[in-house]
């Protein structure tokens, strides 16, 4: 069935598709991880030199 659609529709068209289709997945990631990235990684930057109570009021939701 796949075949038959394929035949007559000319491969052209799916890869011209496909090539966009995968252009915006990867515009969408890469927004995505620009967009949420900048405060995670400066808090995750300063972990090896945060003490541990402040790990544990950041996993309790607290501050300290």
């Amino acid at each position: 069935m796949i075949q038959d659609v394929l035949a007559r529709s000319g491969s052209t068209i799916w890869t011209s598709v496909i090539l966009v289709a995968m252009f915006l997945l990867f515009t969408a990631i890469a927004v995505s991880i620009y967009r949420g990235a900048r405060n995670r990684f400066a808090r995750e930057s300063r972990l090896p030199l945060d003490d541990e109570s402040s790990h544990a009021a950041e996993a309790n939701g607290t501050q300290s």
